[in-house]
């Protein structure tokens, strides 16, 4: 399964996955991927999609933000949510994410967390989603945290907005 991750792009049960060529699984740098699916999505009132950060993206330390990922439930590792869960969570300066994550880019990275709710095993690739003017943007993709103690240290996610033009490139050749 490593040798995947050298591809920038493979096929997978008709479903195309775009890995970004600067990914860096030691570091956790540039932890995105697109995937293209083989037939259309089905929206409908509880499935829609969420739109890119269009202004940059920045949203301040103390944003209040949601998370959702179909992870394990519990340390043990042992019950799975048969629906999709949620949970807010502040947003942390960079200040706070480098003393906790010595490999925190703030560029490409963005951490949360630490009052009681985490992202956990499974939720990987999950959405951090924030509101501004009552528009809902996907602001980060759910990528590392502290397995043994989840909300005691802020989890990382990817920041989505450093790798729009990354993205624009895919979808347009794609």
């Amino acid at each position: 399964m490593a040798s995947l991750w050298l591809l920038s792009c493979f096929t997978l049960i008709g479903v195309s996955v775009f890995i970004h060529p600067k990914f860096n699984l030691r570091s956790l740098y540039s932890d995105i991927a697109l995937l293209k699916l083989a037939s259309p999505a089905h929206f409908h009132h509880s499935v829609s999609p969420v739109p890119l950060p269009s202004d940059g993206g920045f949203f301040p330390s103390g944003t209040r933000c949601k998370i959702v990922g179909l992870g394990f439930l519990y340390l043990n590792r042992t019950v799975r949510p048969m629906r999709l869960q949620q949970a807010t969570v502040p947003l942390l300066s960079v200040a706070t994410c480098k003393h906790f994550w010595s490999i925190f880019s703030p560029y490409a990275m963005i951490c949360a967390g630490m009052e009681g709710a985490s992202n956990y095993l499974g939720d990987s690739g999950g959405s951090l989603v924030c509101r501004k003017r009552r528009k809902w943007s996907l602001v980060g993709i759910l990528s590392f945290f502290e397995e043994n103690h989840p909300t005691g240290r802020p989890f990382v996610v990817t920041r989505v907005s450093a790798f729009i033009p990354w993205i624009e490139e895919i979808m347009s050749q794609n």
